[in-house]
């Protein structure tokens, strides 16, 4: 038999033989199940394990993916709360430590911050409770000179305007005014600059009486204007020209204020614009006078980075100043 296994085994002690005759074909069929029964085994081995590794590698990995992304983004200054963790471990120890690490340097901050912007803001309240003292005296030499020369009803016209911007600075204590009040101030500011330049001074206003009441931080306007002689218009030979328009553009006012002036070079231009977007939502006081930086910082301060100051010149042709304020009624961040 050819496709059959024989087997021998002899009987002692009677010398009997068994002979034990097992078909190929029985053999194969009991291979086959014991390698299918294998593979299943192997199978189920091989699930178990990849099961039981995605396990552990979660329950490590996921806490550190955790504490990583915590670290990532973690708000020093944002108000960023971070999850406090209830694990025992060394993972849970390290995410507490990073919780009371991270509140421990907000606190921190924001105390430095406040005091830094209280003596920031008290400097530039102690600048705003005074009147540019070269404007001022030659303002008052002019009102000399007048008295001998003019009509007493035309210096009192400019005495008035003077009154009334010292009024304006000193008398209310709030930092936010109506732009209408803004734009009077202004006005009897250019009164006194007209009668000092009549000759060569040329002043037009384009205003949107709509927008008056939108509120505006007080001495914004009138800074920028005195910038504009400064910087602008006294170093300009021949005729001078400054507008102030007031229009409503979408969801803000727009306060353009245009000269004809020198201009700023290209190079001093892009570092001016490039400060006044910094958004830093401090403020800086140099010398005795309110400069355009800080006029945009507070305006940030006061209603967010969405509005503030712009500035577009070209050598020789002019510079104009775009302010931009929220409207009357709209979202205010004071």
């Amino acid at each position: 038999m050819s496709k059959a296994y024989v087997f021998y085994n002899t009987i002692d002690p009677v010398g009997l033989k068994l002979i034990t005759i097992i078909p190929t074909s029985f053999i194969n069929k009991s291979a086959q199940s014991t390698m299918r029964f294998g593979l299943i085994v192997g199978a189920i081995s091989i699930v178990l394990s990849i099961v039981i590794a995605i396990l552990l590698a979660w329950r490590t990995a996921t806490p550190i993916v955790t504490l990583a992304r915590s670290m990532q983004g973690l708000g020093i200054i944002k108000e960023t709360e971070l999850p406090q963790s209830n694990r025992v471990d060394e993972i849970g120890l390290l995410e507490t430590k990073l919780y009371n690490m991270s509140y421990r340097i907000r606190e921190h901050i924001k105390t430095e911050y406040s005091i830094n912007l209280e003596k920031k803001t008290a400097e530039l309240k102690a600048l705003q409770a005074q009147i540019n003292p070269h404007f001022l005296q030659n303002t008052l030499q002019m009102i000399g000179s007048m008295l001998f020369t003019k009509k007493p009803a035309e210096s009192y016209e400019i005495i008035r305007s003077l009154s009334d911007m010292f009024r304006y600075v000193i008398r209310d204590p709030n930092d936010l005014a109506y732009l209408k009040a803004e734009i009077d101030h202004l006005n009897n500011y250019m009164l006194i600059q007209k009668q000092r330049f009549y000759s060569k001074l040329t002043y037009h206003t384009e205003m949107d009486e709509s927008m008056m009441l939108s509120p505006i931080p007080k001495l914004t306007l009138q800074p920028i204007v005195e910038n504009a002689f400064f910087h602008g218009l006294e170093n300009k030979s021949g005729h001078w020209e400054l507008s102030v328009s007031v229009v409503r553009e979408h969801d803000k006012v727009r306060i353009r204020i245009r000269d004809n002036g020198v201009g700023i070079r290209e190079d001093k231009l892009a570092d001016l614009q490039k400060r006044l977007h910094q958004h830093s939502g401090q403020v800086w006081t140099h010398g005795n006078r309110i400069g355009i930086q800080n006029v945009a910082s507070r305006i940030q301060m006061h209603f967010g980075p969405d509005y503030g100051i712009t500035i577009e010149s070209e050598l020789g042709a002019g510079t104009m100043v775009t302010v931009s304020i929220p409207i009357a009624g709209g979202d205010q961040h004071a």
